[in-house]
């Protein structure tokens, strides 16, 4: 790339793992190693329990264009899987929403955390986001107009309901 006195690195040695053989080949660093590669490999990983993963994981299974015609076993496990994507696309678009929605053009981070920060505590004061709020589990409601948190409440359930479909939102969601 220029004049420099280092040679050009190739590909091995950009995905080679870089060890000082000045020390990991001494007899010093071997002697700490050795024992507790052992210890861990057979009593330690031995006696682990296996950690439980709790999200449910669907294998992958053929789209429908990869599927016969009269194979309804294939045209059912594709259509499962097709409602699994869509619900998880509608809960990300969501969660985009909340996070990045009502900004504008030019926002920047600082724009993003205030928002942030006036939701967690809307949160704080009133519950969830989305969640009728109880009068009795949050004082403050009782403070508010008649019929401003039922209304708040409705747009954003509305929201999480359909997800950020513009199309089939109220018109109060609309951009």
């Amino acid at each position: 790339m220029g004049g420099g006195h280092e040679p050009e690195p190739t590909r091995e040695s950009l995905y080679t793992p870089v060890t000082s053989k000045a020390f990991t080949d001494t007899w010093l660093f071997k002697a700490f190693d050795l024992p507790t590669t052992w210890f861990k490999e057979n009593v330690i990983d031995k006696y682990r329990k296996k950690y439980p993963y709790y999200h449910r994981r669907y294998p992958r299974v053929p789209t429908i264009d990869q599927c016969f015609v009269d194979d309804e076993l294939c045209n059912l496990e594709a259509d499962e899987q097709y409602k699994r994507d869509r619900l998880s696309d509608r809960k990300t678009s969501t969660n985009y929403f909340i996070k990045h929605g009502d900004m504008g053009y030019a926002h920047n981070v600082k724009n993003a955390l205030m928002k942030q920060k006036h939701r967690m505590l809307w949160e704080r004061k009133y519950g969830e986001v989305g969640s009728r709020g109880d009068p009795n589990k949050y004082p403050n409601v009782i403070d508010m107009e008649p019929g401003t948190l039922e209304h708040e409440d409705t747009l954003i359930g509305n929201m999480r309901k359909f997800g950020n479909n513009h199309d089939r939102n109220p018109k109060e969601m609309a951009p």
